[in-house]
């Protein structure tokens, strides 16, 4: 006989299944269950109308930051988001014990990059500086690009972009993981080497480099 599963849903759980799992029983077989996941998991990547209803049904069940959230500093994004966790959760839990609970029932422990995009992807579930995805096109695989320039950026001396909500978030989730990378927007970058062009006539980006950091500490 064919295991079945039931996960005694409520109200606002059986929303999110269905919305991952339109066409699945919440009383599926664990065979059914897993190959729907293999769908569901690229719909996810492919449509981005799951992940922001999937962030309206998170809001609608209280699990969004307040709407001030955007004017945090950099130093207290994260310990708000964990007093934020723990106000809505119905035991004591950190964010660092959040991040990891995907990863509770594994053999091995998550590694850093794991880690680390779990904590992306929950800021911008939970409201902080989340991808608003405008264009048709877009859909979680936007997300998880910047999730790998922004760890990726941890390996360089400095990090340069413009997109605003990408650097709030790096910029919190480099002082949550103790990560040194500076982070700079594109114009500020740009005025910094022009003086530095006329200043010092530079010509390599290795000297450019290093005169920003003479100038900028």
């Amino acid at each position: 006989q064919t295991k079945t599963l039931d996960f005694g849903f409520n109200e606002d759980a059986l929303k999110v299944f269905n919305l991952f799992f339109p066409d699945l029983s919440p009383n599926a077989s664990i065979w059914e269950l897993t190959k729907a996941f293999g769908i569901s998991n690229r719909a996810l990547f492919q449509n981005k109308h799951i992940w922001l209803e999937l962030r309206k049904q998170i809001e609608s069940s209280g699990g969004r930051l307040e709407s001030n959230s955007g004017n945090w500093s950099k130093e207290d994004v994260i310990t708000k988001v964990d007093d934020f966790i723990c106000k809505i959760s119905p035991v004591d839990i950190s964010f660092f014990v959040y991040i990891n609970l995907s990863f509770k029932d594994r053999d091995k422990p998550a590694n850093i990059y794991e880690l680390y995009q779990i904590a992306y992807l929950t800021l911008d579930l939970l409201g902080y500086k989340s991808d608003s995805l405008p264009k048709p096109t877009d859909g979680l695989h936007n997300i998880t690009t910047d999730i790998d320039h922004s760890f990726l950026a941890q390996t360089c001396d400095i990090f340069v972009l413009e997109d605003k909500k990408m650097k709030a978030k790096t910029e919190a989730l480099f002082h949550y993981f103790n990560i040194s990378t500076d982070i700079i927007n594109l114009k500020d970058f740009i005025d910094s080497c022009s003086e530095l062009f006329f200043e010092n006539e530079i010509s390599t980006s290795q000297s450019i480099i290093n005169e920003f950091f003479k100038k900028n500490g």
